[in-house]
């Protein structure tokens, strides 16, 4: 018989993803990307692609490997529980919904 689970917690580093539709291969080209590829890149190519996609409607997602870990948690659990992001830089206790 399994215990009656109270709360979970998990610790990591913030991250947001963002995600758009681009119509035609116009950043791609422009900044030498791969569509489904990785790249690092500077400072100063970052700001210049967000310049660029600010006309473009955009999804953005709470990301990050723990907190992906609780959201698949819960799926899993198919009820709710308590699960809570403890992010240490913004030294904030989130409630992941």
């Amino acid at each position: 018989m399994l215990k009656k689970m109270k709360t979970v917690v998990a610790f990591g580093n913030p991250l947001l993803d963002t995600t758009l539709l681009v119509k035609d291969d116009f950043l791609l080209n422009k900044y030498n990307l791969k569509e489904d590829d990785q790249k690092e890149i500077t400072k100063n190519e970052m700001q210049n692609i967000c310049n660029d996609i600010i006309s473009y409607e955009k999804n953005q997602s709470a990301g990050g490997c723990a907190q992906n870990s609780l959201r698949v948690l819960q799926w899993l659990l198919k009820k709710s529980a308590t699960l809570l992001f403890l992010d240490r830089q913004e030294k904030t206790v989130m409630p992941l919904l």
